[in-house]
């Protein structure tokens, strides 16, 4: 079947009216119209008893093929989880730490990595937290500031504050050889850019962004790496070993059914083409926002970003309120202003989103 062509139709998306510009996919996406059919699938199924308990699992397996057809994983290697936060949790709470070990983290980045490192400076770890210049954090930092004693680094493929790119590869390629375990969250990357498995000892990601999915945790191991078993059990995990390990009990189903359904969708289009699309329409919001006189934290070199386009508030006070009151959808949180190209994100967006900013300036003294 031939791949559909970009952009998505807003009719493709279930709570998006024609016309509408939404750019806060960095939050969260509305799900795409054929994820409905997920809600009917699981009901009939929660009905069936037994019966229907098994072809849970066999959702659940289709699911795991296409995620493992996309990032290049195996399937015994892709377990589901409640979030990336929780699946990132596991992977930590089964190291086993010694007092003098160190973790090391982009400062700027994300709270997954934060809340769960943050705790192990009471075991005697020590945690190592890179500043960035400016707004970029380099991987040559990061690296450096690893040593034989660095059991961890966290990073993020996509930086969820300022919209950095990492080469992950890169930092995995350095320290593989030192024993350090690198974990990518690719939970602003998977949907949207390559994720490749291979590219880090671990990746984990949510499902409710670039996915197009709900609330969904993944948790990617990648093919030569050890899983240190996680210190929690159930009776799912009582007799498995490696990523399935981390699956205490029934995992997420609805989510499960959901995330199977939009694989299927994002199968329709033909992933260069996605991610050039979706990387053009960020660089056209990036020269939008510089052309009415605003400084993107993201940075200007289009190798070193990806669909998100970040901004800080302090310095466009006011503009998020305006773009919302024009019927733009933005993502305002964390200090920053963040502009998402999707799928679905057109030309007609754009020339939105470019009178809104000129309104917007207009109305400056």
């Amino acid at each position: 079947m031939a791949a559909r062509t970009l952009p998505a139709p807003l009719s493709d998306f279930l709570g998006l009216r024609p016309g509408d510009v939404h750019l806060a996919g960095g939050g969260q996406t509305p799900l795409p119209v054929v994820a409905k059919t997920a809600f009917g699938d699981f009901a009939a199924n929660k009905a069936d008893g037994q019966r229907g308990y098994d072809r849970h699992w066999q959702v659940a397996a289709s699911a795991r093929a296409l995620l493992a057809g996309l990032t290049g994983a195996r399937t015994e290697d892709i377990a589901f989880a409640g979030s990336a936060s929780d699946a990132f949790d596991r992977v930590v709470q089964g190291i086993g730490w010694r007092k003098g070990d160190n973790v090391v983290l982009p400062a700027l980045d994300f709270d997954t990595g934060h809340a769960a490192l943050d705790r192990l400076a009471a075991r005697g770890v020590s945690v190592r937290k890179v500043a960035p210049s400016g707004w970029i954090c380099e991987e040559s930092d990061l690296i450096a500031a690893c040593d034989a004693r660095t059991r961890l680094l966290y990073v993020s493929q996509v930086n969820a504050l300022t919209g950095q790119r990492m080469d992950v590869a890169a930092i995995t390629d350095a320290l593989r050889p030192g024993g350090t375990m690198v974990v990518n969250d690719a939970s602003h990357a998977l949907g949207a850019i390559p994720v490749r498995a291979a590219d880090a000892s671990v990746t984990v990601a949510s499902g409710y962004k670039f996915l197009l999915s709900g609330f969904l945790g993944l948790l990617i191991v990648a093919p030569d790496t050890h899983l240190p078993t996680p210190s929690g059990a159930g009776w799912n995990s009582r007799t498995r070993a490696g990523a399935a390990a981390a699956e205490y009990g029934n995992p997420p189903f609805l989510d499960i059914y959901l995330a199977e359904t939009v694989l299927r969708y994002h199968a329709r289009f033909d992933p260069a083409d996605k991610t050039r699309h979706l990387c053009d329409m960020a660089s056209e919001i990036h020269a939008l926002l510089a052309e009415y006189g605003f400084t993107p934290m993201t940075p200007a070199n289009p190798e070193r970003r990806a669909q998100n386009i970040c901004l800080p508030i302090d310095t466009a006070p006011g503009l998020a309120g305006h773009l919302e009151a024009n019927a733009i959808r933005v993502w305002a949180d964390r200090s920053r202003l963040r502009l998402s190209a999707q799928v679905f994100t057109d030309r007609a967006a754009l020339v939105r989103l470019r009178a809104a900013l000129r309104s917007f300036t207009g109305t400056l003294p």
